[in-house]
């Protein structure tokens, strides 16, 4: 009875570290752009990238983000950074997309890319900000029926 019993678990033990091995294997495996998951994945990436941008500006932005040009703006910046952001990185294996938010270079990259949807929009960059530029800016963009 013994000897089935550490059978049995052992068969267990041997089945689940299968199927880590698996998993581990597959996460490890850059996901062809040019197949059906492929192609869901990177929808599925950039909506989130997409997500997270709109939330983060909005939040920046506060009222502003209720006209109706500054939401076009936001949602060209937005598709703008998950296009590029899914460019950079759609080479590599998801088990390493998790991690982006933590690794440094990712991080850096990533800023960079922003920054460059930011120029394309003609937003200046946090170090160029003033106020008398601030204004400008928001003057431009202030719906005409104000």
């Amino acid at each position: 009875m013994a000897k089935v019993l550490l059978t049995v678990i052992g068969l267990l033990v041997l089945s689940i570290v299968g199927l880590g091995v698996l998993v581990w294997h597959t996460g490890n495996q850059s996901i062809d752009p040019s197949t059906e998951t492929g192609k869901n994945y990177a929808q599925s990436f950039k909506s989130t990238i997409r997500g997270s941008c709109n939330r983060f500006v909005d939040a920046q932005l506060g009222k502003l983000a209720d006209d109706s040009e500054i939401q076009d703006t936001v949602r060209d910046i937005c598709e703008c950074a998950a296009d590029m952001t899914y460019n950079e990185f759609k080479n590599e294996p998801p088990i390493k997309l998790v991690s982006l938010a933590t690794d440094p270079k990712a991080r850096t990259k990533i800023g960079e890319l922003m920054q460059e949807c930011l120029d394309r929009a003609d937003i200046p960059r946090p170090d160029e900000w003033n106020e008398a530029d601030w204004a400008v800016w928001a003057e431009r963009t202030r719906p005409e029926d104000e």
